[in-house]
């Protein structure tokens, strides 16, 4: 593990602008969903990236999941089923400042905060199928982006703002897509793209930083393995340890490594194997855990500007 993090350079936390209040950033640390609070739930939880200080920030009975750092690293969105009812959720990196963003009877889950601040994408069966919104956190103005009878759900934003990725069954199969929302000269146009586009359940993706390659999880290979598809020149490679039912992968800011959860021992039992936080690079078929614990791990997000000069061997 130490020649990974040995491999991460902090760099200073420079916070742009942002709609969010004034707080201290979290530099240096990974959020993470895990049922490993008192009361057995799922909670939000935060650590460094040496997975010494591991942080419950949420502590609550009901389910909590699904964060998602503001641009700035002084907030962090998530989703909880607080009030019997799957709705999004703000608070401070430390947990404190507690708000509810969305109050609707229909799911809003799976949020993701634009590379600006100023929207938050999410999941909602609020007009009867599951559908792709964004929110304004100030204002509470949402917007619906797509329109189809199949499951659209996770999605993911390029660093540009400009487009999503996200998870959707609308051609019968579980797949990866890609919405354009402002073409090359910013003009808002509603462009869709199959990236996946392969017989076996694809999901999960996350933007690298460069605006040009989708990390997601695949299924193609059998027990959830890493692909990462360049955008640019349709070339694929893998990512990570093979067959360890690797879920949510998340890429430092630099796009150096990957922080991916929930990892299983190949012949053994899902819930009864080891599980966590695992560290990966692209290219790379192993990986090293900065949090781990039976309990089942999902969700990780990078907080800072994380530095891989080398990518690990």
């Amino acid at each position: 593990m130490r020649l990974l993090i040995l491999a991460l350079s902090l760099a200073a936390f420079a916070p742009p602008a942002s709609p969010a209040p004034a707080s201290a950033p979290a530099p240096g640390r990974l959020v993470f969903a895990a049922a490993r609070g008192p009361e057995g739930a799922s909670d939000i939880f935060s650590a460094d990236l040496a997975g010494e200080t591991i942080v419950n920030l949420t502590a609550d009975p009901a389910p909590d999941r699904s964060p998602s750092w503001s641009p700035d690293g002084t907030q962090i969105v998530f989703a909880s089923r607080r009030a019997d009812n799957w709705d999004l959720y703000l608070m401070r990196a430390d947990g404190s400042g507690l708000r509810r963003l969305t109050d609707h009877p229909a799911y809003d889950g799976e949020p993701a905060w634009s590379p600006r601040g100023d929207r938050i994408a999410f999941a909602s069966m609020r007009d009867g199928d599951l559908e792709i919104y964004t929110i304004d956190p100030l204002s509470g103005a949402t917007e619906r982006l797509t329109d189809n009878r199949a499951a659209d759900s996770q999605p993911a934003w390029a660093p540009g703002g400009d487009r999503i990725a996200f998870t959707s069954w609308r051609d019968g199969n579980q797949e990866v897509y890609r919405l354009t929302l402002r073409d090359a000269l910013g003009r808002p146009v509603r462009e869709l793209q199959n990236l996946s586009d392969h017989p076996a359940p694809d999901h999960s993706p996350a933007w690298a930083p460069d605006g040009r390659r989708v990390v997601f999880v695949s299924d193609r290979e059998g027990g959830g393995n890493l692909h990462i598809l360049d955008t640019v020149s349709g070339l694929e490679e893998r990512a990570g340890p093979e067959n360890r039912g690797l879920s949510d992968p998340a890429w430092t800011p630099s796009g150096g490594l990957l922080a991916v959860g929930t990892w299983r021992t190949p012949g053994r039992g899902f819930f009864g194997s080891r599980q966590g936080v695992l560290i990966t690079a692209p290219g790379v078929q192993a990986g090293v855990f900065v949090v781990a614990s039976p309990q089942a791990h999902a969700e990780p997000e990078w907080s800072a500007r994380a530095v891989a000069p080398h990518a690990p061997a």
